[in-house]
C-alpha cells in the first residue's frame, strides 16, 4: 500500500537479527562455508569446462580428418591428430591452484572482516592478524604495500609548520635524502641527537619502577608474568621492560613523542598521517653465553600492522660487547625475503641461515654512544645482538599508519610537559592509540 514501509513478520525479524548477531559474534563458520560453496562451483566449472573441451576435440579431429580424407583421397581412421589431454595432471595443477586462492581468498575475508571490527570496536580479531601475516608471507610484502595505498589515500600526511627538532633543523631535501635511504636500505642513523643529561635522566627512572621480568628461561618457568626493579648489578634475565603507563609519564619520553622531526620523518615515509602504536623501554644486561630468543636475539622479521617505522634510541653507550641493533640491509623491501625463508613462517633464525642467503655485506650492526637514534623498517630482518660484558638501555618507538594488527592501547596518566598536550590536540590521529586520563586535555 502506498505510504506504508514494509516490514518483516516479527518472528523472521528476530531469527534474522538473531542469525547476525551470530554471524558477528563468530564469523570463521560461515566464512568457511562461503568458501565451501566455492570450492563446489569451481569443481563443478572445472567438469564443465573438461566435457566442453573434449568434445570441441573430437569435433575438431573429425572435421581434419575428413578434410584429409576428402584431399588425398586416404581413408583416415579414428586416430587422434591431437595429443591426449593429460587431465591427471592439469587436475593436480588445478587444484594447487584452487587451494592457493581459496587460502588467499580466505585471508582477504578475514583481513576485511578484521578492519570492519576495528572500526566498530577498535580491536582487530586474532584471526585477522593471522592473515595480515598469511598475506605477507603468501605476496612476499605486495598486499602490505596496496593496503598502504589505499590508508594513504584516506589519510594523507599532516602539513606541519615546521620539522626540526632532535635529528636535526630538517629541510625538504634533508627529508628527501632520509626517505631514500630508508626506501633502499631500509634504516638511516643518526648520531648524538641527545645530550647524555637527558639520557641519563631516563636511566635512573627506569631504576625506580617495576618491570616486566623476560626471558626463556622465565617463560619456561613459569605462565605467570613475573615484575621486579632492575638491579644493574645483579640481573637475573635477559629481558626487563618497563610497563607502557610507566614509560609514558616520563617527561623526557613525553618531549620525544612531541618531536616535530621524529613525527615528519615518520610520516614522509609512511606516505600518510602517523600513529604512535608501540612505545618500549628496556634493559637488556649481559647474563647469559647464547642468544635468547624471548629477548629477540635471533633474526627475525616483523609483522603487527600493515606499514610502519620504528625507532630505536640508545640510552646508554652502545659497543660490540653491550648488545647493540643489526639489520640486514635491503631485506625490508618487496621479495627481499625468499619464498623458503618466508613460508618458515614467524619464527627466529640463526646467524649462519640469514648470512648464507644475504651475504656479510648486508650484515648491518649499529654501534654509537648513548643518544644514537636508528630509524628502520622493521619488516626486515634484525635483531638485537646479545650483550657480552655491558648491559644496554634501549627506548623504541613505533609509528604506523594504522592500528589493524596486534596492537595494545596506551595510557597518558599525566601530562608532563605543555608541547605533549598541545601536540595531541593538534595531531590527534598521530595520538589516537593513547588513553589519555579525563580533564587532561582540556
Amino acid at each position: 500500500m502506498a505510504g506504508q514501509i514494509l516490514r518483516l513478520p516479527d518472528h523472521l525479524d528476530r531469527s534474522y537479527s538473531a542469525k547476525l548477531r551470530r554471524a558477528l559474534a563468530n564469523p570463521a563458520p560461515y566464512i568457511a562455508h562461503i568458501i565451501s560453496k566455492l570450492s563446489h562451483l569451481l569443481r563443478a566449472t572445472t567438469y564443465l569446462f573438461r566435457s566442453k573441451l573434449e568434445a570441441v576435440h573430437r569435433s575438431f579431429s573429425k572435421s581434419i580428418r575428413s578434410v584429409i580424407s576428402a584431399s588425398t583421397g586416404a581413408n583416415i581412421g579414428p586416430t587422434r591428430i591431437f595429443p591426449k589431454i593429460d587431465w591427471a595432471r592439469h587436475r593436480r595443477h588445478l587444484r594447487s591452484w584452487a587451494i592457493d586462492w581459496t587460502r588467499y581468498f580466505k585471508a582477504w575475508c578475514h583481513l576485511l572482516w578484521g578492519a570492519a571490527v576495528l572500526n566498530v570496536k577498535g580491536e582487530t580479531p586474532w584471526s585477522s592478524i593471522q592473515a595480515l601475516v598469511n598475506l605477507f608471507i603468501v605476496s612476499g610484502g605486495r598486499t602490505n604495500d596496496f593496503m598502504a595505498r589505499v590508508v594513504a589515500s584516506f589519510h594523507p600526511p599532516y602539513a606541519l609548520p615546521q620539522t626540526s627538532g632532535v635529528l636535526g633543523n630538517l629541510t625538504q631535501r634533508d627529508l628527501a635524502r632520509i626517505q631514500n635511504k630508508l626506501e633502499i636500505d631500509g634504516y638511516c642513523v643518526f648520531e648524538n641527537c641527545l645530550s647524555p643529561d637527558f639520557c641519563e635522566r631516563i636511566l635512573q627512572k627506569t631504576l625506580t619502577v617495576d618491570c616486566l621480568i623476560l626471558g626463556d628461561e622465565e617463560s619456561a618457568r613459569s605462565s605467570q608474568q613475573a615484575y621486579g626493579r632492575y638491579n644493574r648489578q645483579a640481573p637475573t634475565a635477559a629481558k626487563y621492560l618497563l610497563t607502557t603507563d610507566d614509560t609514558t609519564d616520563i617527561q623526557e619520553i613525553q618531549e620525544l613523542m612531541s618531536d616535530a622531526s621524529l613525527i615528519a620523518v615518520a610520516q614522509n615515509y609512511l606516505r600518510s598521517k602517523p600513529i604512535f602504536s608501540g612505545i618500549s623501554l628496556w634493559w637488556s644486561p649481559a647474563i647469559k653465553d647464547v642468544p635468547d630468543r624471548e629477548a629477540a636475539q635471533e633474526f627475525h622479521w616483523d609483522m603487527d600492522r600493515i606499514r610502519w617505522i620504528r625507532y630505536f634510541i640508545y640510552l646508554t653507550d652502545v659497543d660490540h660487547n653491550s648488545g647493540p641493533h643489526c639489520f640486514i640491509k635491503g631485506t625490508h623491501r618487496t621479495g627481499a625475503i625468499p619464498p623458503e625463508l618466508l613460508h618458515l613462517g614467524y619464527t627466529r633464525h640463526t646467524d649462519e641461515k640469514i648470512l648464507a642467503r644475504y651475504g656479510q655485506d648486508t650484515y648491518r650492526e649499529f654501534v654509537g654512544p648513548r643518544g644514537t637514534i636508528i630509524a628502520e623498517d622493521s619488516r626486515g630482518f634484525h635483531k638485537g645482538l646479545l650483550p657480552l660484558t655491558r648491559d644496554r638501555l634501549l627506548l623504541a618507538f613505533e609509528l604506523s599508519n594504522t592500528t589493524f594488527g596486534a596492537n595494545k592501547r596506551h595510557r597518558i596518566r599525566n601530562i608532563r610537559i605543555p608541547q605533549f598536550g598541545e601536540f595531541a590536540k593538534r595531531y590527534p590521529r598521530v595520538y589516537s592509540n593513547f588513553d589519555f586520563d579525563p580533564g587532561l586535555l582540556q
